[in-house]
């Protein structure tokens, strides 16, 4: 008597389940201290002054603070890329001219 119930209950759930493939996206843990995805990192993208330009801007901003730190690379390579997909050429996080990408933009800029 229970079987059937529940059979009778799954079907049930079936037919009220809309199943949008469109939607869906795949997405990767980032953090597993946080349990932070992808998306979430770049739904906190948001164009403008307050969009987070460092991983630790990224935590602030989904409420919660690192704790190993193995995934600030990860949070960056991200931001990076979703950033120049957006248009945005992003920033360099030390702008004191001592991170590699700060050296590159300045080896690469015309001297007088």
């Amino acid at each position: 008597m229970l079987w059937r119930a529940l059979k009778i209950s799954a079907k049930y759930l079936k037919s009220q389940v809309v199943f949008n493939s469109s939607k869906l996206e795949k997405q990767m843990i980032v953090c597993s201290c946080n349990i932070l995805s992808d998306g979430d990192v770049k739904a906190c993208l948001k164009p403008g002054p307050e969009c987070p330009r460092t991983p630790a801007q990224v935590y602030r901003c989904l409420g919660c603070s690192p704790n190993c730190g193995r995934c600030a690379r990860t949070i960056r390579a991200i931001m990076d890329q979703a950033l120049s997909d957006a248009g945005v050429e992003p920033i360099a996080a030390c702008q004191r001219g001592c991170c590699p990408t700060s050296l590159e933009k300045a080896a690469a800029e015309p001297t007088l």
